[in-house]
């Protein structure tokens, strides 16, 4: 009887441990599909964002591309600064929802006004 009953802890332990390591191994291979999943969602998304940085970059040049040559040097408070002095673009876009595009405006003091909004830097305010 005690042999029988060893016998059998021993059996319910032996089928404990692989039932045991049948549950490891199928969770480690639930990580590891979720895992994986999880990259290539990231991995998609870095190339979206890579994509639409080309993108950007890409209309950026296209703004800037008006057949001036432009030259974004100091124009000592005439214009902000990097914005070209010939085309009166700037290098980047600025933030707001004006993309100014700077005139000079005559007066005793240099300065300039966009032409779309009507915003001056420099000069004398009205």
């Amino acid at each position: 009887m005690r042999q029988k009953f060893l016998l059998g802890v021993v059996v319910a332990c032996v089928i404990l441990g692989l039932a045991y390591l049948v549950w490891i191994g199928i969770r480690s291979i639930w990580i590891w599909i979720s895992e994986h999943r999880a990259h290539r969602e990231l991995d998609e998304m870095e190339a979206a964002f890579v994509q639409r940085r080309r993108d950007r970059a890409e209309a950026l040049r296209q703004r800037l591309n008006n057949g001036c040559e432009h030259q974004f040097d100091s124009q000592f408070g005439t214009f902000p600064d990097g914005v070209c002095c010939r085309c009166g673009l700037s290098r980047e876009v600025p933030a707001g929802p004006c993309d100014h595009i700077w005139q000079r405006v005559a007066g005793p003091v240099p300065g300039s006004r966009c032409e779309k909004c009507g915003r001056m830097h420099g000069g004398m305010q009205e």
